[in-house]
């Protein structure tokens, strides 16, 4: 048994290499029949840049297919999808084979963001540089969409909007890009309360003192945005204006509510003063008058 599986494993040994040697001499014919390839133009040099968006660790998808387009353009594409294979050393054109293979590898590296290019310097021709971007940028991009996917699936019903909006995005963004668009959101929606909560003389001077070149969709936006609320009600504190998921009650009071409360009893505290003001005033007044009056009867 020992002696057949030896000879098996001759066997294919012979074969792998009489094809390793038949590729061999199929690219090395290749290369005396048509080098078209391995020219270089004048305006083609190292320092170009080939696509106008670098590869940043986000967009390998969109920016590997941009690359393919440029260099099928400039008939270089068999260096990366291994079409082209190193020649011999003693060939005619190995030297310029290694010339524009290098050429197009620092084309790709010029592509790549700084922040990351380090990582790709080492690789020996342009066909392993691909492959390895390749490997590690699909591994990289599946990683970040399952970190996404977590970071929205665990958003309440209340950012359902917003987190239909980021799912139809296209390229989908990062997990930092979508959770500042859910936190502007936020900001936004503590914003319409803040202003839901306004006492309504504070609000009436607030619509008098605005610009009268208020933009008509914002102002129709906000009005929908208060009718809204109306329609909303709360199952823990059973009051109208919010629903169980924005009660205050359950989930706690946040520092900006607390200081619009304490604003709010100083406004109301200042009108109570002014109106007591008034009201001494108008007696102090009045007092004067009959005063006046009795004088005026006397004499």
């Amino acid at each position: 048994m020992a002696d057949g599986r030896d000879d098996d494993t001759a066997v294919n040994e012979r074969i792998r290499i009489a094809v390793d040697e038949r590729i061999r001499n199929t690219v090395n014919e290749r290369l005396r029949e048509d080098a078209d390839f391995l020219q270089m133009h004048g305006i083609e040099n190292a320092g170009m840049t080939i696509v106008t968006a670098p590869m940043d660790g986000t967009n390998y998808l969109a920016w590997s297919r941009a690359i393919k387009l440029a260099l099928r353009g400039r008939m270089k594409l068999c260096f990366i999808d291994g079409t082209s294979l190193k020649p011999d050393r003693g060939h005619e054109n190995y030297d310029k084979w290694i010339r524009v293979d290098s050429m197009v590898q620092t084309w790709i590296l010029n592509s790549i963001s700084k922040s990351i290019v380090g990582a790709f310097l080492y690789t020996k021709t342009s066909r392993e540089l691909w492959l390895d971007l390749e490997e590690r940028m699909i591994a990289a991009e599946s990683n970040t969409l399952n970190q996404l996917m977590q970071f929205l699936m665990g958003l309440n019903d209340t950012y359902d909007h917003i987190r239909s909006q980021i799912l139809v995005m296209e390229p989908l963004p990062s997990v930092n890009k979508a959770y500042s668009m859910v936190q502007r959101v936020e900001k936004q929606r503590k914003l319409n309360l803040l202003t839901s909560e306004i006492p309504e003389g504070v609000a009436l001077n607030a619509r008098w003192s605005a610009p009268r070149g208020r933009d008509q969709k914002q102002e129709n936006f906000r009005k929908r945005d208060i009718m809204d609320k109306k329609s909303q009600f709360c199952s823990h504190c059973d009051k109208s204006g919010h629903t169980r998921e924005t009660c205050f009650k359950l989930h706690g009071y946040p520092e900006w509510y607390k200081t619009m409360q304490e604003q709010k009893k100083r406004m109301e505290g200042t009108s109570m003063h002014m109106t007591q003001d008034k009201v001494t005033e108008t007696k102090s007044g009045f007092n004067a008058h009959m005063t006046q009056d009795k004088m005026t009867e006397t004499k």
